[in-house]
């Protein structure tokens, strides 16, 4: 979100931040899978988790890698256990890479570009009261969210 404000500042080229919000992404989603392959060098690990489970997941992510990363990307908490369990169950790295960069490159787009048109609304309609429309803005997302928790616990 900085880089899409710096961009619609003018503080930083569009396609610097863009690069940086890609490059971050698709870094950190390979550091992932790299916790998961360095994790399935444990004997105990594997013992825990046990070989009829182990086989169920190759499978479900041999058949469908890309609708993994997608639901991944999209739905929240399923990022690390299912880039950690493409690590673990010996999903192919180069196979992961490929299909991760696409979804990343086609997700950190939209998410920047739409960012920035937003900042930049803000900063040209209400100048110096834009940072605080979108800090309320986000204050009031926070709130909503933990309501909407809290009623899903009842």
């Amino acid at each position: 979100m900085a880089g899409a404000m710096l961009a619609s500042a003018g503080q930083l080229p569009s396609l610097a931040a863009l690069a940086a919000l890609y490059a971050g992404i698709v870094v950190s989603d390979w550091a992932l899978f790299g916790l998961g392959r360095l994790a399935a060098w444990l004997p105990w690990a594997r013992r825990r988790i046990g070989e009829k489970n182990l086989a169920h997941g190759r499978r479900l992510l041999s058949d469908n890698i890309t609708g993994a990363l997608i639901s991944a990307r999209l739905v929240p908490w399923l990022l690390f256990p299912i880039f950690c369990a493409c690590g673990f169950l010996g999903v192919s790295f180069g196979r992961f890479a490929l299909v991760n960069a696409v979804i990343a490159l086609v997700y950190a787009g939209l998410l920047f570009w739409a960012l920035l048109f937003f900042d930049s609304l803000l900063l040209s309609h209400l100048q110096g009261w834009g940072w605080a429309v979108a800090a309320l803005l986000i204050l009031g997302l926070l709130l909503l969210k933990r309501r909407l928790a809290r009623r899903g616990q009842k």
